[in-house]
């Protein structure tokens, strides 16, 4: 079975979704980083956690069950700086090439775009937004904004890893998938 991730890190919740190829949800959860600890130990307790989810779905480094990652680019708006930022990205990013997992980055304006928002600085300031579009588009519900980042990166995942066919996608994400380049 194919599985599809989409993971959209933080240090105050890690959005964590495992698909498989039919958008079935295997996994939907937050991983939040011990608040002890130096940068480095709390990215690798949320990496941890965060293959241990994957891999509890059915994942193996190797193989048919090989999974197809997005994970969100770097923000460089973050609230906790772009060394914490980088650190928590970089930590995960080893995780999937150590597994020799394929993967993505779409930028969160790209993520933005894929759940048919808006495009441009007004989609970065509607944070609910994307919560009403998953609902709307695929029937996604959840309480955590990390989550459904988490959600519609697993979709991106699921289309740039050929689980739809081009033409169930809109211009907008097309222009998405199109423009990510496959990582591993």
């Amino acid at each position: 079975m194919k599985l599809y991730v989409g993971i959209d890190p933080s240090y105050t919740g890690t959005g964590i979704v495992v698909l498989n190829k039919d958008s079935g949800v295997l996994a939907c959860t937050k991983v939040k980083a011990p608040s002890e600890g130096s940068d480095i130990m709390r990215a690798l307790a949320v990496r941890n956690e965060v293959f241990e989810i994957i891999t509890s779905c059915g994942a193996h480094v190797l193989g048919s069950n090989r999974p197809f990652v997005a994970i969100e680019n770097y923000s460089l708006n973050s609230k906790f700086g772009l060394a914490m930022a980088a650190t928590l990205g970089t930590v995960l990013r080893m995780g999937l090439i150590d597994r020799d997992w394929l993967y993505v980055e779409p930028s969160p304006q790209s993520v933005k775009a894929f759940a048919l928002m808006a495009k441009g600085k007004g989609a970065r300031s509607k944070k609910q937004k994307p919560v009403k579009e998953a609902q709307a588009i695929w029937g996604f519900k959840h309480k955590s904004n990390d989550v459904v980042d988490a959600y519609v990166l697993a979709q991106i995942a699921r289309s740039a890893g050929g689980a739809h066919a081009l033409g169930q996608l809109d211009a907008r994400q097309l222009e998405v998938v199109a423009g990510l380049k496959v990582i591993c």
